[in-house]
């Protein structure tokens, strides 16, 4: 397992965090603006990671415990991280359309990374 230090980038964050919870089972879809982050390349940089889980509180708080984080509120929070990791209640849903299926995957590290939201979404514009 990789360290998490001032200089992980969020995609390092985000295949860190995904590797950890794929090692224990746990299925996750990466949504929100940290999809935004990577299929724009960075040019919107999103300082927190939400990830849609079915999985429980308990199990998911255990696998970022195991990684360093702990709870602040709703987020997880890593002492050498600048960004947040987040697991708000499913299910995936784009404004009205919900349940909403991973649109998209990608490999990141060597961990693939499932996720939502911007191939199929029209609606969003960067500025």
């Amino acid at each position: 397992m990789r360290v998490i230090n001032k200089n992980t980038t969020s995609e390092d964050l985000v295949s860190i965090v995904a590797g950890a919870l794929a090692s224990e089972n746990i299925k996750a879809v990466l949504t929100g603006g940290a999809v935004v982050s990577i299929y724009t390349e960075n040019k919107y940089e999103s300082k927190d990671l939400d990830f849609i889980s079915p999985a429980g509180k308990k199990e998911i708080q255990g696998v970022m415990t195991k990684l360093g984080f702990h709870r602040e509120g709703k987020d997880f929070v890593h002492p050498e991280s600048k960004f947040t990791v987040e697991f708000p209640s499913g299910p995936l849903g784009i404004g009205a359309r919900v349940p909403v299926e991973a649109q998209g995957e990608k490999v990141i590290n060597g961990v693939t990374v499932k996720m939502g939201g911007v191939p199929n979404c029209g609606e969003i514009r960067l500025a």
